[in-house]
């Protein structure tokens, strides 16, 4: 079986070269084979050259690669121009911060095997950390989470850090996302809600594991959560069928501005610490209690609201922005 694995990249810069060395030592079964497309995404520097530059990426190569460049027009867009451009059976997209292990593709490919006609998925952890710094410590228990015993589970929505479909189940000339949302998070939302309708199922399977290489820290951490609440106001306000999503509902419901007064002092409290301002004093506050003998648990408090301020100001910006119809521009 011939696998297409498809990587959507936005100055990722020299980083990109040790992502696809890892999928460049990809481990397949007999009689398989693997394609790796690589989709540049309008970068200010091609991808290509920087990656290449690297020297992780000298002939020979175990396995082809192919570069794809187009202009800016968002993650969703990219995975469909690579899906297009794919020849596998099997098309598995994984993201240009992802850092694979010899056998993910594989497993990839088993899972298939075993539950044809599926949409499946693995998990993404940071990077471990030798000496994890106090804001490290605190996303790593905040996104612990009880994994499922099974090993493998349905799931109502999608990861796209590393996910794969068959070909068969898209039409070849459309891709498998919504191009028309340019945000990240709104086209998982999407994926999903069609996906559900349609009665495909969504499955994650545990022990597929990828390391996700970004930095940890609290001011990155901050801007990826406003950017995860973007998406979700843009799929909510271009696509309002989607709050058919009870994921989604739930998340706009709490934090969209309230009208009524059971809820106006609460909504209040959170529209002032979305302001750019409160944003940014929030931030400093976090960032600046890292360094002094504060308890523990007031430490976290300084995180979550730093945190809770920027998911709520994407959030609302996304609904402000996208239900004018005027912004198309991707998000990054």
């Amino acid at each position: 079986m011939r696998v297409s694995v498809v990587v959507p990249t936005y100055n990722r810069g020299p980083a990109l070269g040790q992502t696809l060395a890892r999928l460049m030592a990809s481990e397949l079964s007999d009689g398989d084979e693997l394609e790796i497309l690589v989709v540049d995404d309008g970068s200010s520097l091609p991808a290509e050259e920087v990656a290449v530059a690297t020297g992780l990426l000298a002939e020979p190569r175990r396995w082809p690669l192919r570069w794809l460049r187009q202009a800016n027009a968002g993650p969703a867009a990219a995975r469909n121009a690579g899906f297009r451009a794919a020849g596998g059976a099997i098309v598995l997209f994984v993201d240009d911060d992802i850092l694979v292990p010899p056998d993910l593709v594989r497993a990839h490919v088993a899972a298939h095997r075993a539950h044809p006609l599926s949409v499946i998925f693995g998990l993404c952890p940071f990077v471990p950390e030798p000496r994890p710094t106090p804001f490290r410590r605190f996303v790593d228990e905040m996104e612990r989470a009880p994994l499922p015993t099974a090993e493998i589970t349905a799931m109502p929505t999608v990861a796209s850090g590393q996910i794969s479909v068959e070909r068969s189940q898209f039409a070849a000339d459309a891709g498998v996302y919504s191009s028309d949302l340019v945000t990240p998070a709104a086209e998982e939302y999407e994926l999903a809600y069609r996906l559900r309708r349609r009665g495909t199922p969504i499955l994650l399977v545990p022990s597929m594991r990828a390391l996700h290489d970004q930095a940890v820290e609290i001011a990155s951490y901050c801007r990826q959560q406003y950017k995860h609440g973007l998406g979700c106001g843009e799929a909510a306000a271009k696509q309002p069928d989607l709050l058919g999503l009870p994921e989604l509902a739930r998340v706009i419901e709490a934090n969209r501005a309230a009208v009524d007064s059971p809820r106006r002092l609460r909504s209040g409290l959170k529209s002032f610490a979305a302001r750019p301002a409160a944003r940014a004093a929030l931030l400093s506050l976090a960032r600046a209690q890292e360094h002094l003998p504060v308890p523990r648990r007031l430490r976290d408090a300084a995180y979550r609201a730093a945190i809770s301020a920027h998911f709520v100001a994407g959030v609302r910006e996304g609904l402000a922005r996208f239900g004018r119809g005027s912004a198309t521009e991707p998000v990054r």
